[in-house]
């Protein structure tokens, strides 16, 4: 047993040589790299002023020392010192073509575009099939039902007036709890009815963007008396909680704006309350103007003109 034991321990100790040995190679290996990759930012051939003659022996000597500089990198790769993929991970892509290393700088830097896009901004697909229509017609149901227990407030120039000379409220729903007031459990409903709005998009497997689309919808149709009640619950929402967030439910609203626009001139009835619902939305800083501002038309200075003078 004793025997065992000291042969273990030996074993052990062979298992931290060799992880140190491995940990100490890596360290050399991304100083070798790191060190490559300096020199080359300050030995690059373009660096000097080539107007000016008096640089002309500082570019010779550059382009020189570049020359070596690649040819000692071509070395570390070809030895193993510098794996190709730490040399792909740290160098600049015009080095590496001349390296060999990768076929043209441009395709380089477009297959790292397109990797980003996936690895970073790829976007969750939902399958239009697995959401239940019912899941939606209980998301209006529940919403439409909240909303009618809140007592209506109309847009009026009492509340305007309010926001105008409030302009840097430490709250963006200041004014709209001050008008709700009467409603002491306002903020109690809205939190219970965004946890229900959650089940819904998981038991229904809804899509979030969607059920927002709706909620707008649902807005833009009782924006007259029930503005207030929407501006509190998208300002307690996850939708609104960043500028990310902000920039989106400006995204929605501007392709209603131009969905309804730019539809059939039965469509245009909408426009009011639409274009009612995101001055509220930008009153309360829910959204930013300079966000929706790209998606408004007349696009041009000029068409604005051509139509304020028609």
């Amino acid at each position: 047993m004793a025997i065992k034991n000291t042969a273990d321990a030996s074993d052990g100790g062979d298992g931290g040589v060799h992880t140190d040995h491995v940990l100490l190679r890596s360290r050399l290996e991304e100083a070798f790299v790191e060190t490559v990759w300096v020199l080359g930012v300050e030995w690059e051939p373009d660096t000097a002023d080539g107007s000016d003659g008096r640089w002309r022996d500082e570019q010779l000597q550059h382009a020189e020392q570049s020359k070596v500089l690649l040819q000692m990198t071509k070395a570390l790769i070809s030895s193993g010192v510098i794996s190709q993929d730490l040399a792909k991970e740290r160098l600049d892509p015009d080095f590496l073509e001349q390296l060999g290393a990768i076929p043209s700088t441009g395709a380089f830097n477009r297959k790292c575009i397109r990797l980003n896009t996936v690895l970073n901004f790829k976007q969750t697909k939902y399958n239009l099939v697995s959401e239940q229509s019912e899941g939606f017609s209980k998301l209006v149901t529940l919403v439409q039902a909240t909303m009618a227990a809140v007592v209506p407030h109309q847009v009026s120039n009492d509340i305007l007036r309010a926001v105008a000379e409030n302009p840097a409220a430490e709250c963006r729903g200041s004014v709209v709890i001050h008008a709700l007031r009467s409603l002491r459990d306002l903020q109690q409903r809205i939190q219970n009815l965004l946890v229900d709005i959650s089940r819904l998009i998981g038991v229904f497997n809804l899509d979030p963007n969607r059920a927002l689309d709706i909620i707008l919808d649902c807005f833009m149709s009782s924006v007259r008396f029930y503005w207030a009640f929407y501006i509190a619950l998208l300002d307690a929402s996850p939708w609104c909680q960043s500028q990310a967030d902000s920039l989106k439910v400006a995204q929605l609203v501007g392709w209603k704006l131009q969905f309804y626009i730019n539809g059939p001139a039965s469509d245009h009835k909408y426009t009011d309350e639409l274009t009612t619902m995101a001055a509220l939305l930008i009153t309360h800083r829910l959204i930013r103007l300079p966000d929706l501002y790209s998606m408004l038309s007349p696009a041009t200075s000029e068409a604005v003109d051509k139509e304020y003078d028609a």
